[in-house]
């Protein structure tokens, strides 16, 4: 289950934003370490057509973050993906979320694509995104520099078209 982001839940970023590198996994080189409410407050100051989502499990425990990116003339992109808790990781539930997610840029827009960007080295989300149906876009591609050393980012395209054209 999504439910919007609202300021109480900036304390769950402190509790699953731990250290440097799960923040620049996070949001690339967008934020520092720490993460503070200011920081968040400002990009939503300054991005109002974004919007943050938290995932819930059954239980309505709190396990996930994720953003809505509208993109004009362009397909719509889903960013800052996050499990939270370790130890809910490689559970399937990235899946359920980013499918919620997906859901929800349907409902709010209805496009024929919708995009991701990942690091290259992280294989666990590149596994989960595949496994949904998302592909490289082989020319769409950049570095970013965190601490010194360069980290290729990929984009992947999820195509919608042929869940318009199938009967419901």
């Amino acid at each position: 289950m999504l439910r919007p982001y609202i300021d109480d839940h900036f304390r769950l970023l402190t509790l699953w934003i731990t250290d440097p590198h799960i923040l620049f996994r996070f949001s690339g080189t967008y934020f520092s370490y720490p993460l503070t409410r200011d920081q968040i407050n400002d990009y939503l100051i300054r991005f109002p057509e974004r919007r943050f989502y938290i995932g819930y499990d059954p239980d309505h425990i709190p396990y996930a973050f994720g953003e809505i990116i509208p993109k004009p003339d362009q397909p719509p992109r889903l960013g800052r993906l996050l499990i939270g808790d370790p130890e809910k990781r490689g559970r399937g539930l990235g899946g359920i979320f980013v499918r919620e997610l997906i859901a929800q840029i349907r409902r709010m827009m209805n496009p024929a694509a919708v995009d991701l960007f990942v690091l290259e080295n992280n294989l666990p989300a590149i596994r989960c995104y595949e496994k949904i149906g998302f592909s490289f876009l082989p020319d769409e591609k950049f570095d970013l520099v965190f601490e010194g050393t360069s980290y290729l980012v990929k984009k992947m395209r999820l195509s919608l078209e042929s869940e318009k054209s199938a009967p419901a």
